[in-house]
């Protein structure tokens, strides 16, 4: 009898104590997977420490990527190093919550392994390289005072020599030529930028020493860029046109970075199938609003009707006008009172009609800012009518850009409570 009491008494305990160190276990994982989130983010700044200052961590300030040829491989090497490590965290480990951050973290890994391995876009592309080493965020986001920024465009500019360097020991010649002009509009772009744009952008800085280091570095890194601009101008004659990746990398592509699996075949019939319903609906607007004319004539209609106050006052209205219809609507949840500003685009990022700046996600108290080109005035009055965008194309350049796109977009992704 005793025997058995024991028996029960210690089923009970048992019984009692293994919910207890269930919850144990998961909150361990748990813990342990925040914490290589934390790492992962943390190596992933180290890696690229461009995007670490678009995120504003500016503690990385002036850095470039390690471009060599060993830099990158281990940056490779560090990411299936984190895609191993994240799908060891099973789903019994982790909650739904982090169960979605794990497959989106190593969703995320797939698509930048896809573009380093399988697209091979540092030994191909010279767009891999350029976009990381853009310093405009040293110029336009106004996160410190003009002379800190400064001071970090003199360290990022003392590094592009070498950066540059790397770019012509990486890229494996015969390039396509669509590559070889790519290469040719970043880099002539940014020798030009860098020579015309940005001493006036750091003019009002009255540091002497500081103006000093300013520009010797800026006119280094503007000879490199120029020498790099020279170098893809010699790759023109014996450019190729085998830019294409394929139909079995596309696939893997549209897997890899979208997590996409339908059939090449099938995309392609849903593809033609929504240009005809989309064409059919223009067709019929078109019978609207200019009866008798052709669908070029109608769209050439449209397009016409400018905005008579600009492009910069007609989008004030129209983004009030946008979040209006959104809340009507209950179209989609809008976090917060957040309003974002709209200005001209300054002249060394005109080459991109509209765009959204918004701040990174570790910055405080800066604006968002919807910035629109003007035309160049050194064109002719012709020129300059035909470039401004007509007043529906504004419309959906501002949805776009703003309601409902990358500014609401931005509104939810700073509050979300995942790294």
């Amino acid at each position: 009898m005793i025997r058995i009491l024991a028996t029960v008494l210690l089923f009970l305990v048992v019984g009692c104590q293994q919910p207890q160190r269930s919850l144990a276990i998961a909150l361990t994982a748990s813990q342990g997977w925040d914490a290589f989130v934390t790492e992962y983010v943390e190596a992933r700044f180290v890696d690229l420490p461009q995007r670490a200052v678009q995120a504003g961590r500016h503690e990385f300030d002036g850095k470039l990527p390690d471009f060599s040829r060993a830099g990158i491989r281990r940056h490779i090497d560090h990411l299936h190093a984190a895609r191993d490590r994240a799908q060891g965290y099973s789903d019994a480990a982790l909650d739904p919550r982090r169960q979605f951050e794990r497959d989106n973290l190593i969703a995320d890994i797939d698509g930048d392994l896809f573009w380093l391995e399988d697209a091979e876009r540092p030994w191909l592309n010279p767009g891999y390289y350029g976009f990381a080493m853009d310093p405009g965020i040293y110029l336009d986001r106004e996160y410190a005072p003009l002379d800190q920024r400064m001071r970090a465009y003199v360290a990022y500019a003392r590094a592009v020599p070498a950066a540059a360097a790397h770019v012509r020991e990486n890229l494996r010649t015969p390039l396509p030529r669509t590559y070889v002009q790519l290469g040719h509009i970043i880099f002539g772009g940014l020798a030009g930028f860098m020579e015309k744009d940005v001493p006036g952008v750091f003019a009002a800085v009255g540091d002497a020493k500081l103006r000093e280091e300013f520009g010797a570095a800026n006119a280094g890194a503007a000879k490199a860029m120029r020498e790099l601009d020279a170098w893809f101008k010699s790759q023109e004659a014996s450019a190729t046109e085998g830019f294409a990746i394929g139909p079995d990398k596309f696939t893997k592509m549209l897997r890899a970075t979208e997590r996409v699996d339908v059939p090449l075949a099938r995309l392609k019939e849903m593809g033609e199938r929504d240009l005809e319903r989309n064409l059919a609906a223009l067709r019929e607007a078109c019978v609207r609003f200019a009866p008798g004319e052709s669908v070029k004539a109608c769209v050439t209609k449209v397009q016409g009707v400018k905005p008579e106050e600009g492009p910069v006052l007609a989008a004030e209205k129209q983004l009030l006008a946008l979040r209006a219809f959104i809340v009507a609507r209950n179209v989609v949840t809008i976090p917060g009172p957040e309003l974002a500003g709209v200005k001209e685009s300054p002249p060394h990022q005109r080459w991109n009609p509209a765009y959204i700046e918004l701040p990174g996600p570790y910055e405080r108290n800066l604006p968002s800012i919807y910035r629109i080109a003007p035309p160049d005035p050194a064109w002719s009055a012709v020129e300059q009518a035909a470039y401004l965008p007509g007043i529906t194309d504004l419309l959906f350049i501002s949805a776009h850009e703003v309601w409902p796109g990358h500014f609401l977009q931005h509104l939810h992704s700073v509050r979300s409570p995942s790294q």
